[in-house]
Parts: C-alpha cells; sequence; structure tokens
C-alpha cells in the first residue's frame, strides 16, 4: 500500500465536502489514524455533522449516529437486556455503541449521567451491562459534537471524560470565496451519499500501526517534556498536564509526522497539534485573560526552543548536500573551528602581548610571535590534514533489529605525506573509531551503528574529523551517504516448532492424509544412499545422548506432497511486530533444515523454495511490509 497516496487521496475527499477548512480536515484525519476520539466543538450548522458523516464514509467504517438529548439515559446507548418468553432468559440487544464510528451528536445536551456512559467505552473500548462486559468492534471511535457551552440546555462535559478525547476542533465560520462554493455548489447531503469508502478495516489498522512506528528522537522527547512541564508550573494553567495526555500529544505528532510522510516526528508536528490536543484538558490561570487555546499558544512561544532549532538547523544544512557514498574532501566541505585548547591558548596569548606591551618586554614579543606562528602553522597542518582525502563507503550488509550493524568506510590518500589522527563516526553518536592513513595508500575504518527498527533504513549522516597536530583546531566535515541498509525483523528467541505442511492443491493423497505435524513428521529410518541433507541431525543428537545410535531421514516423497507454508495467520498472535518475529524465527529454521517453505503475510506471497537466495527474498519481506 502506497501510504503517501492513500493518505493524499483521503485528505482530497474529504476537502471536496468540508470546503476551505484544510488544517481542520488534517487534524480529524491525524486524530483517528492515532486511535483517538475527535470532539468538535462549535456553533450549530458551521458543518460539524457533515465533517463527522464525510470521515465515517471515507474511513469505509460501520457507522452509528445518536442524537443526545436531555432524557437520553445510559441504557439507550449500550443496549438492554428485555426477557424473552420464548427462551425463557433475557435477552441482550445491543445499543448504537456497537458500531466502529458513533456520531454522538451535541453531547453536551445529555445530562452528565448519561455522558459517563461513554467513559468505559472510550477508553477500554467495552461496555459492562448488568455485571457482563462486551467488547465493542475494532476499530472503535467516537466522534462527538457539542455546542458551546454558554448556550441553552447545554452540560458542560466532565474533566474526565474530556480527557478521553484526543483532540478538540472548532470549524468556524468559513472565509468569502469557501462560502461562495457552498453557496454555488451541490449539496453536501447528496455529495455524503457518493463519497466511495477509501479505506477498508485492514487498512486503517495498518496505517495505525505505521504511526505506532513513527520514530521520535531524544531531543524531540525532551522538547515535548518540558512543554508538560511548562503546563505545570502553575504560570500559564491552574493544572498541569497529566502523563495520559503527554503520551496523546506524542502520539498525534506521530500521526501528523506520518500525514506529511515522515517516519520521524519533527517539533513542528507537535506545535501544530498541541493546541487541539491539550486545550481542552486545561484551565488557564485566572488572570490570563486569554482562552485555553490562546493560552496554549503563549506558551509554546514562550519555551525555548533550543532543541527544535538545532534539528531545524541540522535539516537545511544537511539538504544542502546532496547524498553520495563517495566524497573528496575540498576547501568547500571541510570547516575549522577552535577547540577548548584553541581558545585558552589564544586567551594566553593576549594576555602575554598585553603584558608585553605595558612592561615593554622584547622577550615577551618574541615569545608571543613565537607561538602565533605555531598555532597558524598547526591550523594549516590541522585542516590540510582533511582537505584531499577521499572516501568511500562499502555497501553495507543486511543486519537484524537489535543488533549493531557495522559498515566500512575506506580512505584514500593520494598524497607523498601520512595523514595522521582522523576519526569517523555517526553524526552526534560520540563513538568515534580513528586511524591513520598511509602516503599514497588506503585505510579501512569499521564504524557500528545499531539501527533503530526493521526496514530500509538510509544510512547515517558520517562526521570525520581530526585534531592533529597540536589539537588547538577541530576540521571537520559531514557526509551524507546515499546507500541504504536493509534490517531484517528480530528473530522470536523461543518460538514454536514449524507449522503443518499445508497438501498440495488437486493432490488427493495428501487430502487424505492426517493432519497435524510437528518438527520430526513426515521421518522414517536412515537408508543408506539418502542424501546428508535429509538427515535429521538435531534428532539424531537427541537419540546419541540417550545411548542410541538411530539415524532418521526425512520423507522426500512425503514432503512431495506437501508444502510447507509460513503464514502470519498461523503465528497465532494478534501484534503485527509479534507475527513478524516469528515468521522470522520459522524462515531461520526452515532454512537450516534445508526445507522448502513459502511465505505469506498480508498480500505479499513468497513461492516454495529454499537456499540462501530465497531466505533473503523472505526476509527482505519481512523487513518491508
Amino acid at each position: 500500500m502506497d501510504v503517501a497516496a492513500k493518505l493524499a487521496s483521503l485528505l482530497g475527499q474529504l476537502n471536496t465536502v468540508i470546503v476551505g477548512k484544510e488544517a481542520q480536515v488534517r487534524d480529524c484525519v491525524a486524530c483517528l489514524l492515532a486511535g483517538g476520539h475527535l470532539l468538535i466543538e462549535d456553533v450549530p450548522g458551521v458543518g460539524k455533522t457533515t465533517l463527522a458523516h464525510a470521515l465515517s464514509h471515507t474511513f469505509g467504517l460501520q457507522f452509528s449516529r445518536v442524537q443526545f438529548t436531555s432524557d437520553l439515559m445510559p441504557g439507550d446507548l449500550s443496549g438492554v437486556a428485555i426477557y424473552d418468553r420464548g427462551q425463557q432468559a433475557f435477552v441482550f440487544h445491543p445499543g448504537p455503541l456497537f458500531t466502529q464510528v458513533l456520531l454522538a451528536d451535541e453531547i453536551n445536551r445529555a445530562s452528565p449521567k448519561t455522558q459517563s456512559a461513554l467513559l468505559e467505552a472510550m477508553e477500554e473500548k467495552q461496555v459492562t451491562v448488568e455485571g457482563e462486559t462486551r467488547p465493542l468492534p475494532s476499530p472503535f471511535f467516537v466522534i462527538a459534537t457539542q455546542n458551546p457551552h454558554d448556550q441553552l440546555g447545554t452540560f458542560a462535559l466532565p474533566e474526565s471524560q474530556l480527557d478521553r478525547f484526543l483532540m478538540r476542533i472548532s470549524l468556524g465560520y468559513p472565509d468569502r470565496a469557501a462560502e461562495r462554493q457552498l453557496l454555488a455548489g451541490a449539496d453536501r447531503r447528496e455529495m455524503l451519499t457518493r463519497l466511495p469508502a477509501l479505506l477498508t478495516a485492514g487498512e486503517l489498522n495498518a496505517l495505525q500501526q505505521r504511526v505506532l512506528q513513527v520514530h521520535a528522537a531524544e531531543p524531540l522527547l525532551e522538547y515535548l517534556q518540558d512543554l508538560v512541564a511548562a503546563t505545570r508550573s502553575g504560570r500559564w494553567f491552574l493544572q498541569g498536564l497529566s502523563p495520559r495526555a503527554a503520551i496523546a500529544v506524542l502520539r498525534a505528532a506521530k500521526a501528523q509526522a506520518l500525514l506529511a510522510n515522515r517516519d520521524y516526528v519533527a517539533p513542528d508536528d507537535v506545535q501544530a497539534v498541541l493546541p487541539q490536543t491539550i486545550a481542552h484538558r486545561l484551565t488557564p490561570v485566572g488572570d490570563a485573560g486569554r482562552g485555553a487555546v490562546e493560552q496554549v499558544r503563549a506558551m509554546l512561544a514562550a519555551v525555548p526552543l533550543s532543541a527544535a532549532l538545532r534539528q531545524r538547523i541540522d535539516g537545511w544544512f544537511l539538504s544542502r548536500r546532496p547524498p553520495s557514498d563517495q566524497i573528496a574532501l575540498t576547501q568547500r566541505n571541510v570547516y575549522i573551528v577552535p577547540t577548548a585548547a584553541g581558545w585558552m591558548l589564544g586567551a594566553t596569548l593576549l594576555v602575554l602581548l598585553v603584558a608585553s606591551i605595558n612592561y615593554q618586554l622584547n622577550l615577551g614579543y618574541l615569545l608571543t610571535f613565537l607561538l602565533a606562528g605555531s598555532v597558524a602553522v598547526g591550523m594549516h597542518v590541522c585542516h590540510a590534514t582533511l582537505r584531499g582525502l577521499a572516501m568511500h563507503l562499502i555497501a553495507p550488509d543486511a543486519q537484524y533489529a537489535g543488533a549493531a550493524a557495522v559498515f566500512r568506510v575506506v580512505l584514500h590518500n593520494e598524497r607523498r605525506r601520512a595523514r595522521y589522527g582522523i576519526g569517523l563516526a555517526v553524526r552526534g553518536s560520540g563513538h568515534w573509531a580513528w586511524t591513520d592513513v598511509p602516503a599514497q595508500g588506503t585505510a579501512t575504518v569499521e564504524i557500528a551503528f545499531q539501527p533503530p527498527r526493521r526496514g530500509l533504513h538510509p544510512v547515517p549522516v558520517l562526521t570525520a574529523e581530526t585534531r592533529f597536530p597540536l589539537g588547538t583546531f577541530r576540521v571537520w566535515t559531514v557526509w551524507r551517504p546515499a546507500a541504504k541498509m536493509l534490517v531484517y525483523p528480530a528473530p522470536e528467541a523461543h518460538a514454536p516448532p514449524l507449522p503443518p505442511g499445508e497438501p498440495r492443491e488437486g493432490d488427493a493423497i495428501a487430502a487424505a492424509t492426517t493432519q497435524g505435524g510437528g518438527e520430526y513428521d513426515g521421518v522414517r529410518p536412515y537408508r543408506r544412499g539418502d542424501p546428508l541433507k535429509l538427515v535429521v541431525w538435531k534428532k539424531a543428537a537427541r537419540a546419541q545422548a540417550a545411548g542410541s545410535d538411530e539415524l532418521v531421514s526425512r520423507d522426500a516423497e512425503q514432503a512431495q506432497r506437501h508444502e510447507l507454508w509460513l503464514d502470519a495467520q498461523a503465528t497465532g498472535l494478534a501484534d503485527l511486530e509479534g507475527r513478524i518475529s516469528r515468521l522470522t524465527s520459522w524462515v531461520l529454521q526452515a532454512d537450516r533444515l534445508g526445507l522448502d517453505y513459502g511465505l505469506r503475510i498480508g498480500t505479499r506471497t513468497v513461492a516454495p523454495a529454499q537456499g540462501e537466495a530465497h531466505r533473503r527474498a523472505c526476509l527482505e519481506v519481512l523487513a518491508t511490509c
């Protein structure tokens, strides 16, 4: 599934119905992708219900609508048990809560007792009626609309229920151009009936899993913690954010990053979702003179953005350097700054010069200019150590997630003098590999890097530097390799035995074979002339430990009647990453046993085969699915 194209089509279809509200539509989609509930607050008639209908139609989910009124009871939402004379028992009749998308229209017109009936459903995705807990369909979303609390016939939502909503947005009045388009365009109700479903429930679950895989770097988490700490300081709000609210902000920011076609969270993502995500959970201090949304924006402007600003500068700096697996260091891409020792030496020279002037010390002048000349020569030698060097990255081998990946960089020195004290490292890691490059020779440096997760990742940005000869200057360069590194999933540590083989299609003999299987199914006593690859060496080792010399071989004829398929459905796990980890372990088991095996996961299939190339093909599918 092309995630970027799918999300673009989702936003495009919604924007044809809700005109002139691109930012609000984007927030709604981010909320649903993050698995949260959405609260839409505004005056009647601006399109709250239309937006909720458009979201449910576009996402292709089962839909139910409840018009909240003052006489609505909790049983009207969750359902009731009614006595059935025919069955001589109470039969439960589910309410409108048992759906995938619930539109709670004008939720704040119901009493607090009825509003509280939604708490368990929104948080735990289940409903308890008459002592029995019943799960709700998956996925389950609540899209609620509410009128401003100062209107007649409304009840304020309690804080516990507001905290269950991931986002609260306000549509507002359309601008003049959008309103003209509404007046001249087709009826919105008719447009809703013609909206096609662009997603299935399975595709939506896959997108939600992609949101969870979006990476949040340590500086980003520190920036988020600074914002949360600011809400708790007492300067801006009466009560700060809870840990659940901080997690909600991160989830919403990850969804926003996925909508921007990025696999990492940027500070702009946090700033974009923060007002919608936390304003309804906070109460400004009494003398603020601003609403909650304006107070959140004021707090955003006041919290220092050092980490965020650094990321922006780094992004701009790296974007100006085209990726390449070979780089030649010249005057234009090598940089030099004094080190701490260099600044201290400079201060010492300045003091020595001032003292020589004040006391007319000729020896002081001589010493000052000798040291200054040595510093100038050291600066030139330090810069020339990197300048003219060529570096080449050897394509990295595939690695497993959680294991350290090692890639090699070859340094080429064409000049007649050796280059000393050159270090390479992943940018920002602090783990350096140092080497000397001989005259007109090469040197190979191995750099360790731990990939964050499975998938096809670009090789991280590298830094090369030197401080030779005096350590008073740091000369460095930044290199963006173009190569990518394939990271296989981490295999499950103690995976169960391989699943049983499936009968080949149209084989009557295989269809009559007893179903079941295990690690040693389909074996027979060893016969002279059997290939060694058919011998089950694990069973032979266990037999030898028990004092027997019995050998067994796999029955090639039975293997021809069955096919071993490693299917994600056969893992028995609900978590996607758990399934992939178990399938990885099974692929390695089948490869060690020399079996023909195929792979099925989602819509991707690898036909049965064996060998090194087949194993790599299966692991590549598992890494990139």
